[in-house]
């Protein structure tokens, strides 16, 4: 595809976020102009819905983010996965030393 027609990668997170922009805006100024004995309604959550779209808003800019395939490539993996392996290693004694050993306590006591 082609994206320099295009305001971006991830253009369904741009759409609902312009979406729910438009929309909070418009039950906002609803509840502003409008009389409804139910108005203060559409002027709380008109706000609420516009800070919503701020989580497609962030959606799309990270989505947009362009990272090179030498920063992708950085020797530090090998430390993560090592780091990782250490995690794994280090649960795993944890793990043995808190079981139960059922071999050496009775089931029973002898009655």
């Amino acid at each position: 595809m082609d994206y320099s027609k295009c305001p971006g990668r991830c253009l369904i997170f741009l759409c609902l976020a312009l979406i729910f922009d438009t929309a909070g805006l418009v039950i906002f100024v609803l509840g502003i102009f409008a009389q409804f004995s139910f108005s203060e309604f559409f002027v709380f959550s008109g706000p609420i819905i516009i800070f919503l779209s701020l989580v497609f808003w962030i959606f799309w800019y990270l989505g947009n983010i362009m990272v090179s395939d030498e920063e992708l490539l950085l020797p530090k993996r090998g430390l993560l996965i090592k780091f990782t392996l250490c995690v794994q290693e280090g649960s795993d004694s944890i793990e043995e030393q808190t079981c139960w050993k059922r071999c050496s306590l009775p089931l029973c006591a002898n009655v």
